[in-house]
């Protein structure tokens, strides 16, 4: 299970907006480069492509996000918002500049393995660079942010990068980018007790969803919900059900 296609993105016709299309349909359509929508077919192939990438075992973004989320995506098919999914692809083209021109000694995203408690992980970091034992990640933003700590996702997903890599890592940062500029932001480097504390508490309930379909708890502080869920339909039926049980059974 997984998007198998898009909402239509139709600039002009916002009743168009809950119109689902495949992913075949929605190239045709910015082949004939008469497409009301601003995505050309090019940009609307190289999203496909990435969202179609075999990941092996629980990621490191799926434990920094919402769990709840993460399962759906993985068990339901669902039609993603195209505009959303271009925001994490317009941070994929900064990425493949900035590798282009990294220290001698970089590893760039490069993916890695490690188990705990018999569960495999894996992530992805953007940049590593060993001999200054520092991890980098590179995020697009709207606007950087005003503050000098990153965001908590951001830091929980760089610490786990930090315990993946089999490097000795004591510096992570975030660079963020915007139109107007960049700001590196340092994250707190978390000691083993709180990496296996956030390991305990999420992985458990990621690996009860994949491999035996215990949904997760919903999450509705999560930012995700705040206009960044492509499964957000499916969420809120599911929970109208998981409330409807409790009140029978009550």
């Amino acid at each position: 299970m997984s998007i198998v296609g898009f909402k239509c993105a139709r600039a002009a016709r916002r009743h168009d907006r809950q119109k689902f299309v495949s992913f075949k349909d929605c190239i045709a359509c910015a082949e004939t480069t008469a497409n009301e929508c601003h995505f050309t077919a090019p940009i609307i192939k190289a999203m496909v492509d990435r969202e179609e990438e075999e990941r092996e075992g629980i990621t490191v973004t799926q434990l920094s996000g919402c769990l709840r989320e993460s399962y759906l995506r993985y068990k339901y098919d669902h039609y993603a918002d195209l505009e959303q999914l271009y925001f994490a692809f317009r941070g994929e083209l900064a990425h493949l500049i900035i590798e282009r021109y990294q220290e001698r000694d970089a590893i760039a995203e490069q993916r890695f393995y490690r188990e705990y408690n018999g569960i495999k992980i894996s992530g992805k970091p953007d940049i590593i660079l060993p001999d200054k034992k520092l991890v980098r990640d590179y995020k697009t933003a709207k606007e950087v942010p005003r503050f000098s700590y990153p965001y908590r996702n951001h830091s929980q997903q760089l610490n786990l990068y930090a315990w993946l890599v089999p490097y000795e890592i004591n510096r992570l940062q975030v660079i963020y980018l915007d139109m107007k500029g960049v700001k590196i932001c340092d994250a707190t480097l978390w000691g083993k007790s709180e990496i296996e504390a956030l390991l305990n508490e999420k992985l458990p309930v990621l690996d009860a969803a994949f491999n035996h379909g215990v949904v997760p708890p919903a999450d509705f502080d999560n930012w995700q919900c705040n206009g960044w869920c492509n499964v957000k339909s499916i969420c809120r039926k599911l929970y109208e059900e998981e409330l409807l049980s409790k009140l029978n059974a009550g």
